[in-house]
């Protein structure tokens, strides 16, 4: 038998094992987790992350306390990166060259910059949290020329009364947004129906952040509770309604985590920007820390993991500080986002 261990045949073939294990857990209805057969030898041993060394990507002079957050990237790994308190968007290179892209907040402390995602026609969509100006508070959508328009309003009744903060798209179209500040989802259909989707006590925050990550796979909902250090799954009935709301995880390892994303094996990983760390979550709810604040020489803040595509689909853009986005190969493909299928 030919060892395929460190082989470019080898990350072929594992590649093709956790896209062929996407699309059969993405077939499997009414279960509470993904499902992942690790009686089989191959898959297993693709599933097992090889983590290489953390690699500074780019850096922006932005205000420290905020740093960067939000990240989203296209099939053509076009990386978007916002910074909150400037309301500033980059568009960056694979290479790390960079322009700016769009400016959503023309003054500090009028609003802060939150999530991004890419749609499937390759345009923008922001978390926007308003603070001194009406009508801002929401989702906004970006053309390819940068212009943006308020595509979601959420009804706030002042600064931080309500916390648009990170978006996700599901295999329908349908683009949800958390808010943070009182444990709920709203959802943008796809031809513009705009509903509060779901609130929940599981949801709601106890001290600051409540409801903010959140990620799709199999037809559910994965979503950060920050104050809570837990992961709530929300399943998705097959009218579109929301299910019941139930704890997948909630552990100590998670510290404050923030941001989330799946790689193609299911499992979850979480950027715990309370210690520093990068956690992964297994399919079977058991998480564990990947890369610790000390792995990070400095970078700090870790808050949104988001993989590449292509030759970058087994590459890990994070958020943060010092420098604003570092990257990392874990060795795992990224799960392809239910909006490029």
């Amino acid at each position: 038998m030919i060892s395929l261990k460190g082989t470019v045949l080898g990350a072929v073939v594992c590649t093709a094992i956790t896209v062929w294990s996407q699309g059969q857990v993405r077939g499997v209805s009414g279960t509470s987790n993904p499902i992942i057969d690790n009686s089989n030898a191959d898959f297993a041993k693709c599933c097992q992350p090889k983590i290489g060394p953390v690699i500074s990507f780019v850096n922006f002079n932005v205000n420290p306390t905020f740093s960067v957050e939000g990240i989203a990237i296209s099939p053509h790994n076009e990386i978007y990166i916002g910074a909150p308190y400037e309301g500033k968007i980059w568009k960056v290179r694979p290479d790390g060259s960079s322009m700016l892209f769009a400016t959503l907040i023309q003054n500090p402390d009028d609003g802060y910059l939150l999530g991004l995602v890419v749609a499937s026609d390759g345009t923008l969509y922001a978390a926007v949290v308003g603070c001194n100006v009406l009508g801002m508070n929401g989702v906004w959508h970006i053309d390819s020329e940068g212009e943006a328009t308020l595509a979601m309003p959420i009804p706030d009744s002042g600064c931080w009364a309500s916390i648009p903060n990170n978006l996700a798209f599901d295999d329908k179209r349908n683009l949800y947004a958390t808010d943070s500040a009182d444990g709920s989802v709203w959802r943008l259909g796809p031809h513009g129906h705009i509903n509060e989707w779901v609130q929940d006590p599981l949801l709601m925050p106890t001290s600051a952040f409540g409801a903010n990550g959140v990620a799709y796979r199999n037809h559910s909902l994965w979503i950060v509770n920050s104050d809570t250090g837990s992961i709530i799954r929300v399943p998705i009935n097959k009218d579109g309604s929301a299910g019941t709301p139930t704890t997948f995880v909630q552990s100590p390892l998670l510290g404050y985590p923030d941001d989330d994303n799946f790689d193609s094996c299911g499992n979850l990983w979480v950027g715990d920007i309370g210690n520093g760390n990068l956690v992964r979550i297994g399919p079977e709810g058991v998480p564990e820390v990947m890369i610790t604040a000390t792995q990070f020489n400095g970078f700090y803040w870790p808050t949104n993991p988001v993989f590449g595509f292509g030759r970058l689909r087994t590459t890990v853009f994070i958020t943060g500080a010092n420098p604003s986005v570092v990257k990392v190969d874990l060795g795992l493909a990224g799960m392809v986002p239910p909006q490029f299928e």
